[in-house]
């Protein structure tokens, strides 16, 4: 459902965050995150402040999102993430009853459980994603805690473009 990330999106977004510089980029897609997915902003928020380092963190969140967001814009006008009419991408909206969706499976299942169902995901369908967030939490003392955030932030959009996708039909 979420747009498959691509290298010549990946080096467009990190041209742009050595360009612009890291702060730059996080005020602008924080800000972006702000108006369109405030549920995204505050799990990320959460995220950073939990792993410690949080300006740092930050810039690997947005990093993160941009991605989706850059990758949806370059996907040509009628291909399933986009849809046949639409003009311009946005990732979805994640709904708050999403998020809580979300967390109930997390207690269900168990965080490791969890964590590792939706890397397998990320593996098999957006594996340059996966490689950013992961050579990203390489570089941060909580490898985990940085992935788990990465993996939250990615269940929540995928299940709430599955959700409006099935709205829809």
């Amino acid at each position: 459902m979420l747009p498959r990330v691509d290298e010549v999106t990946c080096e467009q977004v990190a041209r742009e965050f050595d360009d612009r510089g890291p702060g730059v980029c996080v005020a602008r897609i924080s800000g972006e995150m702000q108006r369109s997915n405030p549920e995204i902003l505050d799990m990320a928020l959460r995220c950073a402040r939990d792993v410690g380092k949080p300006e740092e963190v930050m810039v690997g969140m947005c990093m993160f999102y941009s991605l989706l967001l850059t990758q949806g814009l370059r996907l040509p006008k009628g291909t399933p993430a986009t849809g046949s009419g639409s003009l311009q991408f946005s990732l979805p909206h994640v709904r708050a009853h999403t998020r809580d969706v979300i967390v109930v499976q997390i207690e269900r299942d168990g965080s490791e459980i969890f964590t590792q169902q939706w890397l397998s995901s990320l593996e098999l369908d957006n594996p340059q994603l996966l490689q950013m967030a992961h050579l990203f939490a390489s570089r941060h003392a909580d490898y985990l805690g940085i992935m788990q955030g990465f993996v939250l932030l990615y269940a929540c959009l995928e299940s709430e473009a599955r959700a409006e996708q099935s709205r829809l039909h």
